[in-house]
């Protein structure tokens, strides 16, 4: 019961991540759906996935804007964090599910460098991770766009 304890507690961030992307997500999709929006085109940025239809739109405009930033955040975040390397999340649920992981993931820590090489480690790893996720993110926003 204890391992299912610190699984669940190590999970709490990367769901509370996955929960505020799906609402950004809810939202930029409902924007683009009711034409309140439109796919911001060659002016995409982290802050630019979607642009207000109507000329005149400041509130519209910040709303956009922040919920592509959270969006894209919340995404990174819930990819970064369940990577399987100390320090992050991932290694902690890695280790409450499965001893092997557990006794990997203590030496790491013991070590002075181990959470160190964890986050170097996971900063390399996490681009071919994000790519392929993010293309299926963008293909289900914007649709047949």
């Amino acid at each position: 019961m204890r391992k299912l304890q610190s699984v669940g507690l190590a999970l709490a961030g990367p769901l509370a991540n996955l929960a505020l992307f799906a609402v950004a997500f809810a939202v930029i999709k409902v924007g683009l759906g009711t034409g309140t929006w439109e796919y911001s085109g060659a002016e995409w940025s982290i802050d630019r996935l979607v642009v207000p239809s109507a000329a005149e739109a400041g509130a519209l405009e910040a709303i956009s804007r922040l919920a592509s930033i959270t969006l894209i955040l919340n995404l990174v975040l819930f990819l970064f964090n369940l990577l399987p390397l100390p320090p992050l999340d991932g290694s902690s649920v890695l280790a409450g599910l499965f001893g092997p992981g557990r006794r990997l993931r203590e030496l790491l820590l013991d070590s002075p460098m181990g959470g160190f090489g964890g986050l170097i480690l996971a900063w390399i790893v996490f681009p071919t991770l994000f790519r392929p996720v993010w293309s299926v993110v963008v293909a289900a926003l914007y649709g047949g766009l």
